[in-house]
Protein backbone atom coordinates (compact mmCIF):
# COMPACT_ATOMS: atom_id res chain seq x y z
CA UNK A 1 0.00 0.00 0.00
CA UNK A 2 1.45 3.36 -1.02
CA UNK A 3 0.98 6.47 1.07
CA UNK A 4 1.31 9.86 -0.55
CA UNK A 5 2.95 12.00 2.09
CA UNK A 6 2.17 15.24 0.30
CA UNK A 7 -1.52 14.61 -0.23
CA UNK A 8 -4.09 16.98 1.24
CA UNK A 9 -7.83 16.62 1.22
CA UNK A 10 -10.93 18.46 2.28
CA UNK A 11 -11.50 15.82 4.97
CA UNK A 12 -9.23 17.73 7.30
CA UNK A 13 -6.09 15.65 7.70
CA UNK A 14 -3.01 16.70 5.83
CA UNK A 15 -0.47 13.90 6.25
CA UNK A 16 2.48 16.10 5.41
CA UNK A 17 3.85 15.21 8.83
CA UNK A 18 6.15 12.68 7.20
CA UNK A 19 7.17 9.08 7.12
CA UNK A 20 8.53 9.15 10.67
CA UNK A 21 5.08 9.90 12.12
CA UNK A 22 3.53 7.05 10.13
CA UNK A 23 6.26 4.68 11.33
CA UNK A 24 5.73 5.75 14.95
CA UNK A 25 2.01 5.06 14.59
CA UNK A 26 2.77 1.66 13.08
CA UNK A 27 4.98 0.79 16.04
CA UNK A 28 2.43 1.89 18.63
CA UNK A 29 -0.47 0.12 16.91
CA UNK A 30 1.52 -3.11 16.40
CA UNK A 31 4.47 -4.82 18.00
CA UNK A 32 7.89 -4.88 16.36
CA UNK A 33 7.88 -8.62 15.64
CA UNK A 34 4.57 -8.37 13.78
CA UNK A 35 5.88 -5.47 11.72
CA UNK A 36 9.01 -7.40 10.77
CA UNK A 37 6.93 -10.46 9.79
CA UNK A 38 4.54 -8.35 7.71
CA UNK A 39 7.49 -6.71 5.97
CA UNK A 40 9.12 -10.05 5.18
CA UNK A 41 5.88 -11.54 3.86
CA UNK A 42 4.96 -8.42 1.90
CA UNK A 43 1.75 -7.91 3.89
CA UNK A 44 2.65 -4.63 5.56
CA UNK A 45 -0.21 -2.13 5.73
CA UNK A 46 -0.09 1.51 6.72
CA UNK A 47 -2.32 2.99 9.43
CA UNK A 48 -5.37 5.00 8.45
CA UNK A 49 -4.29 8.62 8.88
CA UNK A 50 -7.91 9.69 9.37
CA UNK A 51 -8.72 7.25 12.18
CA UNK A 52 -9.06 8.20 15.84
CA UNK A 53 -6.05 6.02 16.64
CA UNK A 54 -3.67 7.93 14.37
CA UNK A 55 -1.55 10.38 16.35
CA UNK A 56 0.15 13.57 15.27
CA UNK A 57 3.78 14.15 16.32
CA UNK A 58 2.50 16.29 19.21
CA UNK A 59 0.52 13.35 20.60
CA UNK A 60 3.77 11.39 20.86
CA UNK A 61 5.46 14.32 22.56
CA UNK A 62 2.69 14.59 25.16
CA UNK A 63 0.47 11.53 25.58
CA UNK A 64 -2.01 13.15 27.99
CA UNK A 65 -5.58 13.61 26.78
CA UNK A 66 -7.51 13.97 30.04
CA UNK A 67 -8.45 17.32 31.52
CA UNK A 68 -7.08 17.94 35.00
CA UNK A 69 -9.98 17.00 37.34
CA UNK A 70 -8.62 19.31 40.03
CA UNK A 71 -9.20 22.39 37.85
CA UNK A 72 -12.92 23.10 38.22
CA UNK A 73 -15.01 25.63 36.24
CA UNK A 74 -14.86 27.97 39.25
CA UNK A 75 -11.04 27.89 39.17
CA UNK A 76 -9.38 30.96 37.63
CA UNK A 77 -7.23 28.61 35.55
CA UNK A 78 -10.14 26.69 34.04
CA UNK A 79 -10.61 28.57 30.77
CA UNK A 80 -6.87 28.73 30.17
CA UNK A 81 -6.58 24.99 30.84
CA UNK A 82 -9.43 24.15 28.46
CA UNK A 83 -7.91 26.40 25.79
CA UNK A 84 -4.44 24.92 26.24
CA UNK A 85 -5.78 21.39 25.79
CA UNK A 86 -7.93 22.42 22.82
CA UNK A 87 -4.95 24.15 21.19
CA UNK A 88 -2.88 20.99 21.57
CA UNK A 89 -5.71 18.78 20.32
CA UNK A 90 -6.20 20.96 17.22
CA UNK A 91 -3.14 19.31 15.65
CA UNK A 92 -4.93 15.94 15.52
CA UNK A 93 -7.25 14.64 12.80
CA UNK A 94 -11.01 15.18 13.00
CA UNK A 95 -11.90 11.73 14.35
CA UNK A 96 -9.27 11.84 17.08
CA UNK A 97 -10.48 15.27 18.16
CA UNK A 98 -14.11 14.12 18.15
CA UNK A 99 -13.28 11.05 20.25
CA UNK A 100 -11.26 13.06 22.76
CA UNK A 101 -13.76 15.89 23.21
CA UNK A 102 -16.70 13.53 23.66
CA UNK A 103 -15.07 10.53 25.28
CA UNK A 104 -12.48 12.11 27.58
CA UNK A 105 -13.63 15.67 28.16
CA UNK A 106 -17.37 14.94 28.24
CA UNK A 107 -18.03 18.00 26.09
CA UNK A 108 -19.84 18.60 22.82
CA UNK A 109 -17.80 18.31 19.63
CA UNK A 110 -19.48 20.64 17.14
CA UNK A 111 -17.36 20.74 14.01
CA UNK A 112 -13.92 20.28 12.55
CA UNK A 113 -13.11 22.85 9.89
CA UNK A 114 -10.59 22.54 7.07
CA UNK A 115 -10.49 25.78 5.15
CA UNK A 116 -9.30 27.05 1.81
CA UNK A 117 -6.74 29.78 1.29
CA UNK A 118 -7.39 32.02 -1.70
CA UNK A 119 -3.75 32.84 -2.42
CA UNK A 120 -2.00 29.47 -2.08
CA UNK A 121 -5.15 27.77 -3.38
CA UNK A 122 -4.81 25.01 -0.82
CA UNK A 123 -6.54 23.79 2.35
CA UNK A 124 -4.22 25.52 4.79
CA UNK A 125 -6.29 26.39 7.88
CA UNK A 126 -7.75 23.85 10.28
CA UNK A 127 -9.34 23.85 13.69
CA UNK A 128 -12.45 22.80 15.55
CA UNK A 129 -15.38 24.12 17.56
CA UNK A 130 -16.67 22.60 20.80
CA UNK A 131 -18.97 23.56 23.66
CA UNK A 132 -19.40 22.63 27.29
CA UNK A 133 -22.97 21.36 26.72
CA UNK A 134 -24.95 20.15 23.68
CA UNK A 135 -25.81 23.06 21.40
CA UNK A 136 -29.28 21.72 20.65
CA UNK A 137 -30.15 21.76 24.35
CA UNK A 138 -29.94 25.55 24.36
CA UNK A 139 -27.99 25.37 27.63
CA UNK A 140 -24.42 25.72 26.39
CA UNK A 141 -22.49 28.39 28.28
CA UNK A 142 -19.03 28.17 26.76
CA UNK A 143 -18.05 27.70 23.11
CA UNK A 144 -14.38 27.24 22.19
CA UNK A 145 -12.96 27.87 18.71
CA UNK A 146 -9.47 26.37 18.45
CA UNK A 147 -7.27 27.20 15.45
CA UNK A 148 -4.48 24.80 14.51
CA UNK A 149 -0.91 26.09 14.51
CA UNK A 150 1.95 25.51 12.09
CA UNK A 151 1.78 21.92 10.87
CA UNK A 152 3.55 21.67 7.51
CA UNK A 153 5.46 23.54 4.81
CA UNK A 154 2.34 25.38 3.64
CA UNK A 155 1.79 26.74 7.14
CA UNK A 156 5.47 27.66 7.33
CA UNK A 157 5.05 29.65 4.11
CA UNK A 158 2.26 31.54 5.87
CA UNK A 159 4.49 32.24 8.87
CA UNK A 160 7.38 33.71 6.88
CA UNK A 161 5.23 36.00 4.75
CA UNK A 162 6.33 39.08 6.70
CA UNK A 163 4.61 41.58 4.43
CA UNK A 164 1.93 43.87 5.87
CA UNK A 165 -1.67 44.25 4.80
CA UNK A 166 -2.97 47.69 5.72
CA UNK A 167 -6.53 47.57 7.03
CA UNK A 168 -8.05 51.07 6.94
CA UNK A 169 -8.76 52.44 10.39
CA UNK A 170 -7.19 49.39 12.03
CA UNK A 171 -3.49 49.11 11.25
CA UNK A 172 -0.99 46.95 9.42
CA UNK A 173 -1.40 43.19 9.91
CA UNK A 174 0.83 40.23 8.97
CA UNK A 175 -0.33 39.37 5.44
CA UNK A 176 0.36 35.65 5.77
CA UNK A 177 -1.89 35.35 8.81
CA UNK A 178 -4.62 37.39 7.12
CA UNK A 179 -4.57 35.07 4.11
CA UNK A 180 -4.74 31.99 6.33
CA UNK A 181 -7.73 33.42 8.20
CA UNK A 182 -9.67 33.89 4.98
CA UNK A 183 -8.77 37.20 3.38
CA UNK A 184 -9.95 37.40 -0.23
CA UNK A 185 -7.94 38.58 -3.21
CA UNK A 186 -9.90 41.85 -3.03
CA UNK A 187 -9.41 42.30 0.71
CA UNK A 188 -12.01 41.75 3.44
CA UNK A 189 -15.57 42.07 2.10
CA UNK A 190 -18.12 41.67 4.88
CA UNK A 191 -20.06 38.96 3.07
CA UNK A 192 -18.97 36.51 0.38
CA UNK A 193 -20.46 33.64 -1.55
CA UNK A 194 -18.65 30.62 -0.17
CA UNK A 195 -18.39 27.18 -1.74
CA UNK A 196 -19.30 24.31 0.59
CA UNK A 197 -16.18 22.46 -0.53
CA UNK A 198 -13.89 25.46 -0.18
CA UNK A 199 -14.86 27.41 2.94
CA UNK A 200 -12.79 30.27 4.33
CA UNK A 201 -11.96 30.11 8.03
CA UNK A 202 -13.15 33.53 9.18
CA UNK A 203 -16.45 33.39 7.31
CA UNK A 204 -17.17 29.78 8.28
CA UNK A 205 -16.42 30.28 11.98
CA UNK A 206 -18.40 33.53 12.07
CA UNK A 207 -21.44 31.81 10.56
CA UNK A 208 -21.21 28.87 12.98
CA UNK A 209 -20.94 31.20 15.96
CA UNK A 210 -24.01 33.11 14.84
CA UNK A 211 -25.98 29.86 14.68
CA UNK A 212 -24.69 28.49 18.00
CA UNK A 213 -25.12 31.68 20.00
CA UNK A 214 -28.61 32.25 18.65
CA UNK A 215 -29.66 28.84 19.98
CA UNK A 216 -27.87 29.31 23.31
CA UNK A 217 -28.65 32.71 24.85
CA UNK A 218 -26.31 32.19 27.83
CA UNK A 219 -23.33 31.08 25.75
CA UNK A 220 -20.14 33.04 25.21
CA UNK A 221 -17.23 32.05 23.01
CA UNK A 222 -13.46 31.92 23.29
CA UNK A 223 -10.95 31.97 20.43
CA UNK A 224 -7.71 30.12 21.08
CA UNK A 225 -4.69 28.59 19.39
CA UNK A 226 -0.99 27.81 19.59
CA UNK A 227 1.68 29.45 17.41
CA UNK A 228 0.06 30.27 14.04
CA UNK A 229 -3.26 29.25 15.60
CA UNK A 230 -2.80 31.89 18.29
CA UNK A 231 -2.18 34.53 15.64
CA UNK A 232 -5.42 33.59 13.87
CA UNK A 233 -7.31 33.59 17.17
CA UNK A 234 -6.33 37.17 18.03
CA UNK A 235 -6.87 38.52 14.51
CA UNK A 236 -10.35 36.94 14.35
CA UNK A 237 -12.06 39.47 16.69
CA UNK A 238 -10.21 42.33 14.97
CA UNK A 239 -11.89 41.43 11.67
CA UNK A 240 -15.21 40.97 13.47
CA UNK A 241 -14.91 44.55 14.74
CA UNK A 242 -13.85 45.77 11.30
CA UNK A 243 -17.06 44.27 9.92
CA UNK A 244 -19.18 45.79 12.68
CA UNK A 245 -20.09 42.46 14.29
CA UNK A 246 -20.80 44.05 17.66
CA UNK A 247 -23.40 41.46 18.66
CA UNK A 248 -20.89 38.64 18.27
CA UNK A 249 -18.16 40.59 20.05
CA UNK A 250 -20.50 41.20 22.98
CA UNK A 251 -20.69 37.43 23.38
CA UNK A 252 -16.92 36.93 23.28
CA UNK A 253 -15.52 35.72 26.59
CA UNK A 254 -11.89 36.12 25.59
CA UNK A 255 -8.90 35.26 23.44
CA UNK A 256 -6.30 32.84 24.84
CA UNK A 257 -3.12 32.36 22.82
CA UNK A 258 -0.07 30.19 23.47
CA UNK A 259 3.31 30.77 21.86
CA UNK A 260 1.77 33.41 19.60
CA UNK A 261 3.98 35.38 17.17
CA UNK A 262 3.61 39.11 16.63
CA UNK A 263 0.76 39.88 14.25
CA UNK A 264 0.93 43.58 13.37
CA UNK A 265 2.19 47.09 13.96
CA UNK A 266 1.66 49.60 16.78
CA UNK A 267 -1.54 50.96 15.22
CA UNK A 268 -3.07 47.49 15.24
CA UNK A 269 -1.93 47.13 18.84
CA UNK A 270 -3.82 50.24 19.92
CA UNK A 271 -6.92 49.11 18.02
CA UNK A 272 -6.81 45.60 19.51
CA UNK A 273 -6.19 46.83 23.07
CA UNK A 274 -9.20 49.12 22.84
CA UNK A 275 -11.27 46.23 21.51
CA UNK A 276 -10.13 43.50 23.90
CA UNK A 277 -8.91 45.15 27.10
CA UNK A 278 -10.51 48.59 27.39
CA UNK A 279 -12.91 47.71 30.23
CA UNK A 280 -12.43 44.03 31.04
CA UNK A 281 -9.35 42.03 30.26
CA UNK A 282 -10.22 39.56 27.53
CA UNK A 283 -6.85 38.92 25.90
CA UNK A 284 -4.47 36.44 27.53
CA UNK A 285 -1.18 35.81 25.73
CA UNK A 286 0.88 33.02 27.29
CA UNK A 287 4.62 32.88 26.72
CA UNK A 288 6.91 30.09 27.86
CA UNK A 289 10.48 31.00 28.68
CA UNK A 290 12.70 31.31 25.56
CA UNK A 291 10.10 30.32 22.97
CA UNK A 292 11.45 31.79 19.73
CA UNK A 293 8.03 31.95 18.04
CA UNK A 294 6.78 34.61 20.46
CA UNK A 295 9.74 36.80 19.54
CA UNK A 296 9.17 36.91 15.76
CA UNK A 297 8.69 38.77 13.49
CA UNK A 298 11.10 41.18 15.13
CA UNK A 299 10.09 44.35 16.92
CA UNK A 300 12.54 46.74 15.26
CA UNK A 301 12.72 49.55 12.71
CA UNK A 302 12.94 47.07 9.83
CA UNK A 303 10.07 44.69 10.58
CA UNK A 304 7.97 47.05 12.75
CA UNK A 305 5.93 44.22 14.29
CA UNK A 306 4.98 44.62 17.93
CA UNK A 307 3.04 42.71 20.57
CA UNK A 308 0.11 44.39 22.28
CA UNK A 309 -1.59 43.88 25.60
CA UNK A 310 0.18 42.19 28.47
CA UNK A 311 1.57 38.67 28.50
CA UNK A 312 1.52 35.94 31.11
CA UNK A 313 5.09 34.75 31.14
CA UNK A 314 6.24 31.39 32.53
CA UNK A 315 9.90 30.80 33.24
CA UNK A 316 11.56 27.39 33.25
CA UNK A 317 10.31 26.75 36.79
CA UNK A 318 6.76 27.42 35.54
CA UNK A 319 6.54 30.57 37.65
CA UNK A 320 3.84 32.86 36.24
CA UNK A 321 4.21 36.62 35.94
CA UNK A 322 2.03 39.26 34.32
CA UNK A 323 4.32 41.43 32.16
CA UNK A 324 4.24 44.05 29.42
CA UNK A 325 6.68 42.03 27.33
CA UNK A 326 8.65 38.82 27.74
CA UNK A 327 12.40 39.11 28.50
CA UNK A 328 14.80 39.04 25.53
CA UNK A 329 12.00 40.24 23.30
CA UNK A 330 13.93 39.87 20.04
CA UNK A 331 15.62 36.55 20.96
CA UNK A 332 19.11 37.28 19.57
CA UNK A 333 20.21 39.72 22.27
CA UNK A 334 23.80 38.54 23.02
CA UNK A 335 23.30 39.20 26.74
CA UNK A 336 20.91 36.24 26.86
CA UNK A 337 23.11 33.73 25.01
CA UNK A 338 24.52 32.02 28.09
CA UNK A 339 21.30 32.19 30.15
CA UNK A 340 19.36 30.61 27.27
CA UNK A 341 21.90 27.80 27.06
CA UNK A 342 21.69 27.23 30.80
CA UNK A 343 17.90 27.15 30.57
CA UNK A 344 18.12 24.51 27.84
CA UNK A 345 20.39 22.39 30.05
CA UNK A 346 17.98 22.76 32.96
CA UNK A 347 14.96 21.85 30.80
CA UNK A 348 16.68 18.67 29.65
CA UNK A 349 17.50 17.75 33.24
CA UNK A 350 13.98 18.71 34.35
CA UNK A 351 12.44 16.36 31.77
CA UNK A 352 13.96 13.41 33.66
CA UNK A 353 12.91 14.52 37.14
CA UNK A 354 9.57 16.27 36.72
CA UNK A 355 7.68 13.00 37.20
CA UNK A 356 9.24 12.67 40.66
CA UNK A 357 9.03 16.38 41.36
CA UNK A 358 5.41 17.10 40.39
CA UNK A 359 3.84 13.67 39.94
CA UNK A 360 3.82 10.75 37.53
CA UNK A 361 1.21 12.38 35.26
CA UNK A 362 3.79 15.03 34.34
CA UNK A 363 6.42 12.54 33.20
CA UNK A 364 7.74 13.65 29.81
CA UNK A 365 7.87 11.20 26.92
CA UNK A 366 11.10 9.99 25.35
CA UNK A 367 10.26 12.02 22.24
CA UNK A 368 10.04 15.15 24.37
CA UNK A 369 13.34 14.33 26.06
CA UNK A 370 14.94 14.01 22.62
CA UNK A 371 13.54 17.41 21.67
CA UNK A 372 14.90 18.89 24.88
CA UNK A 373 18.31 17.57 23.89
CA UNK A 374 17.96 19.11 20.42
CA UNK A 375 17.05 22.38 22.10
CA UNK A 376 20.60 22.57 23.41
CA UNK A 377 21.64 23.65 19.91
CA UNK A 378 19.04 26.43 19.65
CA UNK A 379 17.21 27.08 22.91
CA UNK A 380 13.54 27.89 22.47
CA UNK A 381 13.13 26.21 19.10
CA UNK A 382 11.88 22.99 20.73
CA UNK A 383 8.89 24.62 22.46
CA UNK A 384 5.75 22.67 21.50
CA UNK A 385 2.09 22.46 22.57
CA UNK A 386 3.10 19.68 24.96
CA UNK A 387 3.74 22.11 27.79
CA UNK A 388 0.65 24.24 27.33
CA UNK A 389 -1.45 22.63 30.04
CA UNK A 390 1.67 22.16 32.18
CA UNK A 391 1.78 25.93 32.59
CA UNK A 392 -1.59 25.91 34.33
CA UNK A 393 -1.25 22.61 36.19
CA UNK A 394 2.22 22.89 37.71
CA UNK A 395 2.62 26.63 37.17
CA UNK A 396 2.88 28.76 40.29
CA UNK A 397 2.70 32.53 40.76
CA UNK A 398 5.98 34.36 41.14
CA UNK A 399 5.41 35.65 44.64
CA UNK A 400 1.99 35.45 46.27
CA UNK A 401 -0.70 32.91 45.36
CA UNK A 402 -2.22 35.06 42.61
CA UNK A 403 -1.91 32.68 39.67
CA UNK A 404 -5.69 32.25 39.21
CA UNK A 405 -6.08 36.04 39.18
CA UNK A 406 -3.62 36.26 36.30
CA UNK A 407 -5.98 34.09 34.31
CA UNK A 408 -9.28 35.66 35.30
CA UNK A 409 -11.15 38.37 33.43
CA UNK A 410 -10.24 41.64 35.05
CA UNK A 411 -7.82 44.52 34.75
CA UNK A 412 -6.79 44.12 38.38
CA UNK A 413 -4.31 41.37 37.50
CA UNK A 414 -1.03 42.09 39.32
CA UNK A 415 1.56 43.94 37.26
CA UNK A 416 4.94 42.45 37.96
CA UNK A 417 8.21 44.26 37.81
CA UNK A 418 9.40 43.76 34.24
CA UNK A 419 12.41 41.64 33.41
CA UNK A 420 12.52 39.79 36.71
CA UNK A 421 13.69 36.62 35.02
CA UNK A 422 16.50 38.61 33.46
CA UNK A 423 20.02 37.27 33.32
CA UNK A 424 20.00 35.47 36.66
CA UNK A 425 16.70 33.58 36.50
CA UNK A 426 18.17 30.97 34.18
CA UNK A 427 21.06 30.29 36.53
CA UNK A 428 18.69 30.05 39.47
CA UNK A 429 16.49 27.56 37.66
CA UNK A 430 19.46 25.40 36.70
CA UNK A 431 20.80 25.20 40.22
CA UNK A 432 17.34 24.85 41.81
CA UNK A 433 17.95 21.21 42.72
CA UNK A 434 21.67 21.39 43.48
Amino acid sequence: MALNMDSRSSSGWRPGVGTMTVMMNMLTQNNLSNLVWEFITGQMTFPDVNSQNFKSPFAFIDTRVQLDPSIKPSDGRYKAHICAMASKMSYENAERIRNTVRGYWNMEFIEFFNCWEAFQKEYTTQGFIMSDKPVESGEAELVVVAFRGTNDAYDAATDIDFSFFELPGVGAIHAGFMKALGMQTDGWPKEIEMSENRPYAYYLVRERLREILQKNPKAKFIATGHSLGGALAVIFPVILKYHGEDELLARMEGVYTFGQPRVGDAALGRYAEELLDSTTRRYFRFVYNNDIVTRVPFDDNVFQFTHFGRCIYFDSLYRARDMNEEPNENYFDPRYTIPKQMDAMWELYRSFIIGYWKGQEYEESMVMKMMRAMGMMMPGCQTTPSGLQQHHQVGIPHGRSEHPRLLSNGLAAPKRKEGGHGLCGSWCSFFFFF
